[in-house]
């Protein structure tokens, strides 16, 4: 992290064969600050997706290719008014990562107990006034824990749907040991997680993507539905401006869940075989749905590249 510069610059860059990368990954600047975002690789189309921001409120942004993918040496730059932390992927290659931090980092924490229970307890939050460090600007982070039930989650690396986990590896190996792993590990009020422990490579080789997923005695009798997503630029012959739009190219669906490891493959569609023969490889968001016959259904969402 290159802390507070006066206008940091985020360039794509080839980071191995066919893989790509932020560089830096990640950067540091004050409430206002700008930062600017180039492509270095000007014969591959590369763009940014925003993936978190806090409070929901998006940078201002100017000459860089958002929820799209663009080719060329382009250049543009990005405001960030609010303090916090924004996190973003490349609109086509979705393991691409990046974050920049607005405000420094600071943490605290507390605890108390009883004699029948114990518990610690904080707040998260992100300030831009002044205060007596050398910086006027300040994040404070602080983690809870509480005995109490909570709606089930997984720990979150990147973009992800509710109760999901999603993380993602820059891809520069073919061989599927590059997986990840996890599970729902806390349970709602009434009820807990209709599936958990879900590992799925974020490379893979072939023309289909395969995982498996554990599932639980509340998920048993429901469906399992494994959707495969890619972004219209990707899919593309023509190497022209394209709208970061989402296309499903593989679709896989059980009914009637068993309890216990479920394995699944999810075939890509002629048109996304055809894309990743053309750039030896295909960036994908894999969508897994678990719906019960009774509860809340929960869906995870994954960052997979296929090679070809």
């Amino acid at each position: 992290m290159s802390g507070f510069a006066s206008e940091p610059t985020i360039s794509a860059v080839e980071a191995g064969s066919y893989s790509y990368a932020w560089s830096p990954t990640s950067d540091q600047i004050s409430p206002g600050g700008m930062v600017a975002f180039q492509n270095n690789t000007p014969g591959v189309p590369h763009g940014i997706t925003w993936t978190g921001e806090p409070g929901g409120q998006k940078p201002t942004c100017t000459g860089v290719p958002e929820e799209k993918g663009e080719t060329g040496s382009w250049k543009g730059s990005c405001k960030f008014a609010a303090a916090g932390e924004y996190t973003f992927i490349c609109s086509i290659h979705h393991y691409m990562t990046g974050k920049i931090i607005v405000g420094t980092v600071t943490s605290s924490s507390s605890s108390s107990s009883s004699s029948s229970s114990s518990s610690s307890s904080s707040t998260s939050s992100y300030s831009s006034t002044s205060t007596s460090s050398t910086n006027p600007y300040e994040y404070t982070s602080t983690s809870s824990t509480s005995s109490a039930s909570a709606p089930y989650t997984v720990p979150s690396t990147s973009t992800t749907v509710s109760y999901s986990s999603s993380s993602t590896t820059p891809t520069g190996a073919s061989s599927t040991k590059n997986s990840s792993s996890s599970s729902a590990s806390s349970s709602e009020e009434g009820g807990s997680p209709p599936a958990g422990h879900l590992v799925l490579a974020s490379s893979q080789t072939g023309s289909a993507v395969r995982g498996s997923l554990t599932v639980s005695k509340a998920g048993k009798g429901g469906r399992l539905q494994v959707e495969l997503l890619a972004s219209r630029a990707s899919l593309a012959k023509a190497k022209k401006h394209q709208h970061g739009s989402m296309v499903r190219v593989g679709r896989s669906v059980h009914s009637g869940l068993r309890a216990g490891k479920v394995s699944f493959s999810v075939a890509l569609s002629s048109t996304a075989k055809s894309a990743m023969r053309r750039h030896h490889q295909l960036a994908l968001t894999v969508k897994i749905t678990v719906t019960p016959t009774h509860g809340k259904a929960l869906a995870m969402s994954r960052a997979v590249t296929v090679h070809g």
